[in-house]
Formats: structure tokens, C-alpha cells, sequence
């Protein structure tokens, strides 16, 4: 089991950096939300976690993340800012993304409507797009890594399976399954070379989940054990969305369940689905879900543990305050009814005055 890293408290620094608070935590590490005073602005710091130390092939992987998204220049990839080591565990600073991830926003507020996810996902494609005229395959694509701002934009996160394509070969070898198998291509299953086809199929799961409610190759009966579904994946009939919502846009169903085919080559490529999606989008009025700072919350690469907003926490503490104050009038406290309280409050102010008056009286 790997030992989790130390937590940093807030005022302490790593490097230039002024932690602020944990966002959450992760496989390889942590990340923190911190402040670059020298910029004026609020940042996420990834840091290694310490049982990775000695592990160099976690370790060239994770500064790979970083280096695989500074390649990336795109409004729809989540910015790197730099990398450097802090007591000698390499970290990558990233924006500061406050919004909410699929994943959360599908299990805490339901199916997002069509035209919704239609849009996420050309923003998405946008996204993957620019990665693949990099020469990467993202390999993990799921509604976990796929961010919706506060500020009304979409980003992919989380490149830390990202491989270039005929370069780094000996970080995931031939044969070695990678990935997320709700939303784990065929071809990456079966660990086959892949490309960017890959990532489309991926993200086909996605906006089958997104418009599902849940995962497309999930069993309502049957198993859901890791090859059960990867067998599904592999050999079951694509699921068609019509059968799961009736009205849904028949063009949008199709081209959903052609980003699935079972064989790459049977999928559209970029060029296909970038004019598809803004023909659905613009026909269905297409709009992403809205993401309050009170109702959503931050999200980084690699964190398994929902992150914190600042100000909606400020809210969460004034509304404690007000319901603390409002249990212990009507409830008393330690057995004592609240009545009894305010009165006996009431007369030690009252003598008091009182008292007052007298001592000073002539």
C-alpha cells in the first residue's frame, strides 16, 4: 500500500508557492491550492506523493503529465505554469480550475440534458484535437478529467497516461492495459498500439454516460466486475441512446454510438465531429450546465477526493453558525431549554446595570 504523503498546512511554502489548502488527493499526490504573490495569482500545485520517491518510472511519469500539457496550448486543456522539485519530489504548477467535473456533476444532479452535453463534448473534441496534432493520446478520458468552469468553458485534465505516439514506448509497453474500463477503448484493452481514435471512443462512453446517467457498458443484472465490462467493451452490441431516452435528437444517438464502434476505423475522426456536434449544438441551442461557486467545486488532474471552493465553504460556515444558533435556542444546551438561558441572561443583565447604577449613584 502506498504511504500517504504528508499533508502541507496552509502558510507553508513549496517553492515560491504559499499553500493555501488541499484540493484533494490522488494515486500519484497531492495538489494544493497556493498563491504566487510575485503574479497575484491563485494556482494548483501537483506534488508527488513521497512513497513515489523512489519509484523512477512513477516519477518520469508524472513530470511527463506535466510536460505533455505545457505542449498543449488550447483554451479547452487545463495550462501549465511550470515544473520544479520541492525536498527532492518533482511538482508542476497548474491554473486553478474552480468549477465542477462530470463525474460529480452527473452523481450529485442526475442526466445532463442533450443539448448540454452536446456542447461538452465539442468543447472537449476541441480539446483533444489540439493534443493530437501534438502527437498525444490522453488515455484516460472519462467525466472525471473533463472540468466545467464557474466561467462557462470546458477542460480536460489529468495527463498522466498520456503517451506520444512512437516516442516513449518503454513507459507502457505493449500489452500493458492502461486506463478506465468503463470508458477503455477495445484496442487499449486489448493494450494494441493505439492513436487518437482511441480518445474519441472514450469520450463517446463519456457523452453516452453524461445523457445515460451511467456508464454505457455497466449491467443493470448482470456482473460489473472489471472483465465483465472490459468483455463488453470488446464484444457486445454498441448501445444506442434512443433506448435509453426516447426523445433524445436521433443525429446526436448516432453519432454517440458510432464514437463507440468497436473498431477504430469505423469511428469519425476529428475532422467528422468537430462539424457534427456545432450542427447538433446550434440546432438543439446547445449551452453548458451552469456551475455556481456554491454548488460546485474545483477539480485537478489525478484527485479521487471531491475539492473545495473557498467561498462556498465561507458559506457552508455561515450557515452552520446560523443553524448552531437556532439549535441551541430552540434545544437548550446541556439539558437547559433555551428560554431559560435567554432569560437567566436577561437578569444578570439587568442586575448588573443595576449594580452599576448603585456603585455609582451619590
Amino acid at each position: 500500500m502506498t504511504p500517504r504523503p504528508r499533508d502541507f498546512g496552509a502558510g507553508e511554502r513549496i517553492g515560491k508557492y504559499a499553500i493555501m489548502e488541499r484540493l484533494g488527493r490522488g494515486a500519484m499526490g497531492e495538489v494544493y491550492l497556493a498563491h504566487d504573490a510575485g503574479l497575484g495569482r491563485d494556482v494548483a500545485l501537483k506534488i508527488l506523493a513521497e512513497g513515489h520517491r523512489g519509484n523512477p518510472e512513477l516519477r518520469t511519469r508524472f513530470e511527463r503529465e506535466a510536460r505533455a500539457m505545457a505542449m498543449i496550448s488550447d483554451p479547452h486543456v487545463v495550462h501549465v505554469y511550470g515544473i520544479d522539485e520541492h525536498a527532492g519530489l518533482p511538482y508542476f504548477v497548474m491554473e486553478f480550475l474552480p468549477g465542477r467535473d462530470l463525474s460529480g456533476l452527473v452523481k450529485d444532479s442526475g442526466p445532463v440534458a442533450p443539448r448540454e452535453a452536446a456542447q461538452v463534448i465539442l468543447l472537449a473534441i476541441r480539446g483533444l484535437r489540439a493534443a493530437a496534432i501534438k502527437g498525444l493520446v490522453h488515455r484516460d478520458i472519462k467525466p472525471a478529467n473533463i472540468i466545467v468552469t464557474e466561467d462557462g468553458d470546458v477542460k480536460l485534465t489529468d495527463f498522466g497516461l498520456a503517451k506520444q505516439i512512437n516516442v516513449d514506448p518503454e513507459l507502457t509497453a505493449a500489452g500493458v492495459v492502461v486506463g478506465t474500463p468503463d470508458y477503455i477503448a477495445p484496442e487499449q484493452a486489448r493494450g494494441d498500439d493505439m492513436d487518437s481514435r482511441a480518445d474519441i471512443y472514450s469520450l463517446g462512453c463519456t457523452f453516452y454516460h453524461l445523457i445515460a446517467g451511467r456508464p454505457p457498458f455497466r449491467s443493470a443484472e448482470g456482473s460489473n466486475t472489471y472483465m465483465a465490462i472490459i468483455n463488453r467493451h470488446m464484444n457486445d452490441p454498441r448501445p444506442h441512446l434512443a433506448d435509453e431516452i426516447p426523445d433524445v435528437d436521433p443525429d446526436l444517438a448516432d453519432l454517440c454510438q458510432r464514437m463507440m464502434a468497436i473498431e477504430s476505423d469505423d469511428r469519425p475522426d476529428f475532422a467528422d465531429l468537430v462539424p457534427a456536434l456545432e450542427a447538433i449544438t446550434s440546432r438543439l441551442q446547445g449551452d453548458l450546465p451552469v456551475v455556481s461557486r456554491m454548488e460546485g467545486t474545483g477539480s485537478h488532474a489525478t484527485i479521487d477526493e471531491p475539492l473545495a471552493v473557498r467561498s462556498r465553504r465561507a458559506g457552508q460556515s455561515e450557515a452552520s453558525a446560523s443553524m448552531l444558533q437556532s439549535t441551541w435556542i430552540s434545544q437548550g444546551v446541556a439539558g437547559v431549554p433555551g428560554w431559560a438561558i435567554i432569560v437567566t441572561i436577561l437578569c444578570a443583565a439587568v442586575f448588573l446595570v443595576g449594580l452599576g447604577l448603585r456603585l455609582t449613584g451619590p
